[in-house]
């Protein structure tokens, strides 16, 4: 039962070992995410350092924006902005730098952006952003179920949060 919970969402796990029954067609991605419990008021201050995630959809680019807090030796993340329905990197790069321009800033890019060019045909997205930030970007994405059941096992411990005021697509 242990292994089950460590490699499935645990409403599925409890579906399968009591006979819960769970909402399987809508809303079951991340069902760990609680809109109270995992909510905070948290914004950005002036030292924080940005970690910010970045999905390059044509036309409707998105990012959501991290900082990290440590609590009784534990990292907590929280998603305090976003940015959403951005037509290209150069916009994207635009709008961060215009918000955020003391802040020290740390792009974790959609690996496709290695291979896509947004809006000039010779240099990559990734290649735009390490112009103006620090980019951490991976050759390939994580398997997505290894990518969803971090999220829920962080949202089941208390260690990602939301503010849903700054992030209301992203909530």
């Amino acid at each position: 039962i242990d292994k089950l919970y460590a490699t499935y969402p645990a409403n599925l796990v409890d579906a399968y070992v009591n006979g819960e029954f769970v909402n399987l067609t809508s809303g079951g991605v991340y069902t760990c995410y609680d809109r109270k419990l995992n909510n905070t008021d948290r914004e950005v201050k002036d030292t924080d350092h940005l970690h910010i995630g970045m999905d390059f959809n044509v036309g409707k680019m998105s990012a959501i924006v991290h900082v990290e807090d440590n609590r009784d030796n534990t990292k907590i993340t929280s998603a305090v902005d976003e940015f959403m329905g951005l037509l290209d990197t150069p916009a994207m790069i635009k709008a961060i730098e215009n918000k955020y321009p003391e802040h020290r800033v740390t792009i974790y890019p959609d690996a496709s952006g290695q291979n896509r060019k947004s809006s000039n045909a010779s240099e990559t997205d990734i290649s735009q952003l390490k112009k103006s930030f620090k980019v951490n970007a991976r050759t390939k994405n994580p398997f997505v179920k290894d990518r969803i059941l971090s999220m829920n096992n962080s949202f089941t411990k208390r260690q990602h949060f939301v503010n849903v005021k700054r992030c209301p697509t992203h909530a």
